[in-house]
């Protein structure tokens, strides 16, 4: 299949296997393979596509710039046909990609006691404009997330003359991992970002997830050590959103929160840092946002 016309003409191509093709397994051996030959510039690359759902190329980028794309299935099983249908579509736009950065950090105590909390997230995004909210809005998404919570208290058994009753401080620590991987159809998209006419940005840090989730919780320390699994309990992210202006800021709040902004918005890319950082009486916080999308679209 050649695709002969400039990325101006067909700048999106992707092949849409569904569930893929029917496997025949005989004797544990699978009979039916797809496999795709790909010329991009005067190259020829090889690939098995045989397990894949769907295939896409931008071809506006140099290494996705493909000429033409030859698929070859072998099927032998000879006692059945492989009878599947796929579709190829080039009437689309390269997808809008960016990724957001969560790291929140947070030291508190009192009484000898001291927390240290600890949350990063990682969130890979594909997007699109869409004209009736005049927003940009999540189509697809790969995040992860790690937490991190370490307890120290005075042990009150503790009798220096007796280390056997226990060590002088009582340590405790969890930790939290999970992933989340959606995509969205056009009733379901959330928007994540909104360019407004004053120049600001209106930008969602990370709207909540669509389906049910798990996140392990692994408990160890002095006191106890457990593994533990929770459904639909993603950390919480406690700033949903924020209005960002175009170029860096810097002010303190009545509250006394220091934040710090770095916002840049380019012809084709909007990028920044969002950074509050809190004293209190029992301690003191950092929560830091970095995000960059593409919106060449």
């Amino acid at each position: 299949m050649p695709f002969d016309l400039p990325p101006e003409q067909i700048a999106w191509v992707r092949f849409d296997f569904g569930n893929g093709i029917p496997q025949y397994e005989i004797h544990d051996a699978e009979y039916v393979k797809r496999q795709a030959l790909i010329k991009i510039g005067s190259t020829w690359e090889y690939e098995d596509w045989t397990d894949l759902e769907y295939r896409e190329f931008c071809r506006r980028k140099d290494d996705e710039h493909v000429k033409a794309i030859y698929l070859i299935h072998s099927n032998a099983n000879l006692q059945e046909a492989m009878d599947y249908q796929y579709t190829v579509n080039t009437k689309g736009d390269c997808p809008m990609k960016g990724y957001t950065k969560v790291n929140w950090e947070l030291t508190s105590g009192a009484e000898g006691m001291v927390v240290t909390e600890s949350f990063d997230l990682y969130s890979e995004d594909e997007i699109e404009y869409c004209p009736l909210s005049d927003a940009f809005v999540l189509t697809k998404r790969n995040a992860t997330f790690n937490s991190l919570k370490i307890t120290e208290m005075p042990n009150p058994f503790h009798m220096p003359d007796v280390p056997e009753v226990g060590p002088a401080t009582i340590t405790q620590k969890v930790e939290g991992a999970g992933t989340i991987n959606e995509k969205y159809n056009e009733e379901e998209q959330f928007w994540k970002f909104t360019m407004n006419e004053d120049g600001t940005v209106s930008f969602n840090i990370f709207p909540e997830t669509k389906t049910t989730g798990w996140i392990t919780y692994t408990e160890s320390g002095d006191m106890r050590s457990e593994v533990k699994k929770r459904e639909r309990d993603y950390p919480p992210i406690t700033r949903g959103s924020m209005d960002l202006e175009n170029g860096s800021k810097s002010y303190t709040t009545h509250t006394g929160e220091k934040i710090i902004q770095d916002c840049i918005v380019g012809e084709s890319t909007i990028s920044g840092n969002f950074i509050i950082e809190t004293r209190e009486a029992l301690g003191s916080g950092k929560y830091t946002v970095e995000f960059e999308y593409d919106i060449s679209g």
